[in-house]
């Protein structure tokens, strides 16, 4: 019995050291896709930078505001998959997402959306060039009195099997009504 007992011995050493081994790979494996997944990529806001905007209009107004990326300094070609508000308040919709062809400028707010003397295409599989920056047109609409505030975005992208996500402080504040709040939707 004794030498029986010796000889399984090794063998369970063998498979824990076999199973220790490939959750080792498999804990090593995740934590890179995550890595991937969740850099922030050439298109990366510069460290501690953000921007606020506020717009006062009334209730059912339409707006159009922008964010802008910084210059895309690397090869190849990146792909825009979507952008997602950090937050959507209650009495504040978003009406869509588009983008400015390269070259065509941007928009800081408009009282409009689409903004008038822009076109836009869509924002998801556009493409971003070395020497190209991404301006992206939020459209919102305020559906009560308040005011609202989306404290950023985030832009996610891709080139090729690597994934992005961008993230941008650029908040947007929305006062309704627009009478006697001008000067205070900061």
């Amino acid at each position: 019995m004794e030498h029986a007992a010796t000889e399984t011995t090794p063998k369970r050493r063998g498979r824990f050291l076999a199973l220790s081994v490939a959750v080792a790979l498999a804990v090593a494996a995740t934590g890179w896709l995550v890595f991937l997944r969740t850099t922030s990529g050439p298109l990366a806001a510069p460290r501690g930078t953000s921007s606020r905007i506020g717009v006062p209009i009334d209730v059912g107004g339409r707006l159009s505001v922008g964010i802008e990326s910084p210059t895309y300094e690397g090869n190849g070609t990146l792909v825009i998959d979507l952008v997602v508000p950090d937050l959507v308040p209650d009495g504040l919709a978003v009406l869509g997402f588009a983008r400015i062809p390269w070259g065509e400028g941007g928009v800081g707010s408009a009282r409009s959306y689409p903004p008038d003397g822009y076109t836009l295409v869509p924002v998801k599989g556009s493409t971003v060039m070395h020497g190209e920056a991404v301006a992206i047109v939020v459209g919102v609409q305020p559906t009560s009195e308040g005011r609202f505030t989306i404290p950023g975005f985030t832009i996610h992208y891709h080139s090729g099997f690597r994934r992005y996500a961008a993230h941008y402080q650029q908040a947007v504040v929305v006062c309704v009504p627009e009478a006697g709040i001008s000067g205070q939707c900061l």
